[in-house]
């Protein structure tokens, strides 16, 4: 049971690092849920689903994709390309968060039913769903939906574009390959990795050693 409770690893920052780096991410998927039962979930509630994520839910499904769990072996157990993937947490924490969010709403009562929302936005009478008899409110949520989709999208592929002209977004493949850490922030970000240094990619044995970068300014 090394590490359970961080037990034996104090002296090691880059294991406190890492545990840092997961709480954080074990935090947004506890936290999403309550966007789904806004308004609905009691805090006692709150704090005991908040246990629950971040005790049993995300370190056994964190483990399974990001702690080489099975999921993440699917690709040396079954030849499934390099098992499952998931840097950025779509998987592990935003999915975790939304299947724990609906859980949740299925269990409060899915749907606006007319027992909250007296006088809303300005409007009489209390919120009601299509199941409630009010189709319009889907209408409502709909248009909602769709202008997001089309102001955030549209406007973010617009500024995206103008600053990979005015500035550049894309590294290089090679860097791309070999790990951004070294090229974009002059530090190893794994002080254990085995790599294939790519050909044009920034040797990792030339970066330079942590806090001697020069700052803008001085």
């Amino acid at each position: 049971m090394k590490g359970f409770f961080l037990s034996g690893l104090s002296g090691n920052p880059a294991y406190l690092a890492f545990f840092l780096f997961q709480m954080v991410f074990m935090d947004t998927a506890a936290t999403i849920p309550t966007g789904a039962m806004a308004e609905r979930l009691k805090f006692s509630g709150f704090v005991v689903m908040s246990l629950w994520v971040s005790m049993i839910i995300y370190p056994i499904f964190g483990n399974w994709v990001r702690g080489g769990g099975w999921l993440s072996g699917l690709g040396r157990t079954l030849g499934l390309g390099h098992g499952a993937v998931d840097f950025a947490g779509s998987s592990a924490v935003h999915m975790v968060g939304g299947m724990v969010g609906l859980a949740g709403a299925l269990v409060l009562g899915l749907f606006a039913d007319g027992s909250y929302g007296e006088g809303w936005n300005g409007v009489s009478g209390a919120v009601r769903g299509l199941f409630y008899g009010d189709g319009g409110q889907l209408l409502a949520q709909s248009i909602d939906v769709l202008v997001n989709v089309t102001f955030v999208f549209g406007l973010s592929y617009l500024f995206f574009k103008v600053l990979d002209r005015v500035m550049g977004l894309h590294s290089k493949e090679a860097d791309e390959i070999n790990g951004l850490d070294v090229p974009e922030m002059g530090t190893p970000g794994y002080a254990d990795d085995e790599l294939v240094e790519q050909p044009g990619a920034l040797p990792r044995s030339k970066a330079p050693e942590f806090g001697t970068l020069p700052v803008t300014g001085k």
